[in-house]
């Protein structure tokens, strides 16, 4: 990501507190490491850097804060190179972990040139049909779904745009999910399995569990469950399901970092969405073709732990 006239508001030996300008970002403080040398307080700069996590200090009024941490990168040694950078695939990437196989994730999936996002979705049919978040499959040339069987190619059904959910087709036999008839309760158990950002953490299923919060989402939303269940952009799309692996709602969104930033001086912990399973099943509901299963199924945690597994895919947008 690109930032342009910054100011730098202190530098320390491990980084520099600065402070955009830029419209996207205007006002918002961010910490950054790997800046040259010569950088300096009240200097005006223009950076690309890669998002790394979040940066917790105190500040000269002794409040915590935490914020958002970059790296600027450095320039490697020519046996550090990773394979995508030699080949000129791109112009620079982010070096592997130390002792972990140098391995371009993307490289690896099929028409990697082409890829542009990536989400999450779940089987609801033995005969092949998923369902996504809207803004996952929204102005894709084609769509692709992978599981561990396979990849197989999809078709777009249904969307609806206002609660933000799609149902997507792909031929075959598989496992799907019971959608449950009732509704979550505050402090209901719940988790989800999805695909987390797939060029960092890879292609293998991601697990978090959480509570439901609040039976209504941002600013009191009805049509959503805001979620303590720790999630990231790929994740959206995947299935909340309670601990027997019923589906109650679809992972959506989480709060947005900048916008709680600008609110409260500190980036949320653990804020997240899923839409209503009642509007999940409304939306089926308008296509009966579709033989969906309703649940609850009586199985426990560790069996519901397995069939989500086997029921959840990644969904390839070009």
């Amino acid at each position: 990501m690109s930032f342009y006239n910054t100011r730098v508001l202190q530098v320390s030996d491990d980084g520099a507190i600065v402070l955009s300008t830029s419209d996207v970002f205007t006002g918002i403080p961010m910490r950054v490491k790997n800046l040259p040398d010569a950088t300096a307080d009240t200097d005006i700069i223009n950076f690309s850097a890669k998002m790394t996590g979040s940066y917790s200090y105190i500040n000269k009024r002794g409040d915590d804060r935490t914020i958002r941490a970059y790296d600027v990168g450095r320039v490697c040694a020519r046996e550090e190179i990773p394979e995508s950078v030699l080949t000129g695939k791109k112009a620079f990437a982010a070096l592997p972990i130390v002792g972990a196989p140098r391995v371009d994730v993307i490289a690896s999936l099929p028409e990697s040139d082409d890829l542009k996002a990536s989400g999450s979705c779940f089987f609801i049919t033995e005969d092949g049909y998923l369902i996504t978040n809207a803004h996952v499959v929204k102005r894709a040339r084609k769509i692709k779904v992978k599981n561990s069987t396979g990849v197989f190619p999809a078709v777009v059904v249904r969307v609806d745009e206002t609660n933000d959910l799609a149902l997507v087709k792909v031929s075959g036999q598989f496992k799907p999910l019971c959608i449950s008839t009732n509704d979550a309760q505050l402090g209901d158990s719940v988790f989800t399995i999805g695909f987390p950002a797939i060029d960092l953490q890879g292609t293998e299923p991601k697990y978090t569990d959480g509570k439901v919060s609040s039976l209504s989402g941002m600013r009191d939303d009805p049509a959503d469950y805001q979620i303590s269940i720790p999630v990231q952009p790929g994740n959206s799309g995947g299935p909340l399901v309670d601990m027997g692996g019923n589906v109650k709602g679809v992972i959506v969104a989480k709060l947005n970092d900048f916008a709680a930033l600008r609110s409260m001086g500190s980036l949320p912990q653990n804020v997240n969405y899923a839409v209503k399973g009642k509007l999940l099943r409304d939306f089926l509901g308008q296509s009966p073709e579709v033989k969906w299963i309703l649940g609850p199924s009586p199985i426990d945690s560790k069996s519901a732990v397995s069939s989500v597994r086997q029921a959840v895919a990644i969904v390839l947008v070009y």
